[in-house]
């Protein structure tokens, strides 16, 4: 799950990994993951997050729509990713984080 956390100084939304008890989540090197907002199309219900604001690092899109929040995540090629956000194939949290 992937809670808000607060603003990055840059003024960016700053989200964490927490598992069902509400415990972050840690990256392998026990430091817990956090990413920050990258991009957002709220004409299409796309959000897009990154670890650390890298593009080239881990991340994840969000897609909304009335009915459903589903994602899709990657560990490169978000620019890829977010340019083709439309026609990628998303799934629930569980499966794809």
């Amino acid at each position: 799950m992937v809670l808000f956390e607060g603003l990055t100084s840059s003024g960016k939304a700053k989200v964490v990994n927490v598992d069902e008890e509400g415990n972050l989540v840690s990256g392998s090197n026990g430091i817990p993951k956090q990413y920050v907002a990258s991009d957002l199309d709220d004409s299409g219900g796309y959000y897009g997050f990154v670890t650390n604001g890298a593009s080239g690092a881990n991340w994840y899109i969000q897609k909304v729509t009335s009915t459903s929040i589903r994602y899709v995540s990657g560990s490169n090629g978000y620019s890829t990713a977010w340019s083709n956000r439309a026609t990628l194939t998303y799934d629930y949290y569980y499966n794809v984080l």
